[in-house]
């Protein structure tokens, strides 16, 4: 973080909005079993998902004057949407300055992670930190097990776009109870991780394979039009 925003979150930033929120519930059914164990991984999946559409009306904001610029973000649709992501500026505190922070938080999922791990006191316990390549690992999982709750519930998608409507209230109940019921076997947190790497393996392969076919269409057409025009 910049010393801009320690300097605006006397004595640290405290974690609130939705991020605030997110945190909690996900540190929580971190110590439970499967049930809890999908919602870490939706939770953390529509997490991100809630982050890049924030980033995205971020990215939106035309620069101020030529192409370069600093955007100006109050007044523009994504100031709310920032704020209600990470809290309120803390009393006192520029909004503007604290709208291009929040904009640079929201780059990456690591830039979120090491955000949390500054707030509160998280900082000097290192059993409430998260851990970047864990929550990165639950965001892989979450989106193959998305590609199954897609296929079985499209109700819970745009049909246009593909795009989740993970803003739905009963979005992560109907993800956890699909999950569970197309994969009994699923008990803990170690069969969810075997069972994306094995789905992910098996698409990569079925990728491979496709594009060795569409090659050799391409070749055999060749050949016919290369005969044709000897013909």
């Amino acid at each position: 973080l910049s010393s801009q925003l320690r300097a605006m979150a006397a004595p640290e930033p405290q974690l609130a909005g939705v991020l605030g929120a997110a945190v909690d519930q996900i540190d929580v059914d971190e110590k439970v079993v499967i049930v809890r164990t999908l919602r870490v991984h939706v939770n953390v999946g529509m997490l991100d998902l809630y982050r890049n559409d924030v980033r995205r009306l971020g990215l939106a904001v035309p620069c101020a004057h030529n192409k370069g610029d600093t955007r100006v973000f109050v007044g523009t649709a994504f100031a709310p949407e920032a704020m209600k992501f990470f809290g309120p500026p803390p009393d006192g505190a520029d909004a503007e300055a604290y709208l291009q922070e929040c904009y640079k938080i929201l780059n990456s999922q690591k830039s979120v992670v090491d955000y949390v791990n500054s707030c509160d006191d998280r900082k000097n316990d290192p059993k409430k930190k998260w851990v970047f390549g864990t929550r990165e690992k639950e965001l892989g999982d979450f989106n193959e097990l998305l590609l199954e709750f897609k296929e079985a519930c499209p109700i819970f998608f745009d049909e246009e776009t593909g795009a989740p409507f993970y803003q739905e209230q009963n979005f992560a109940a109907a993800f956890i109870d699909c999950i569970r019921r197309r994969n009994p076997e699923l008990k803990c947190k170690t069969h969810i991780q075997k069972l994306c790497k094995k789905r992910r393996l098996l698409r990569k392969a079925d990728a491979v394979v496709k594009a060795a076919r569409r090659a050799d269409a391409v070749a055999a057409a060749t050949v016919l039009v290369a005969r044709g025009r000897v013909v």
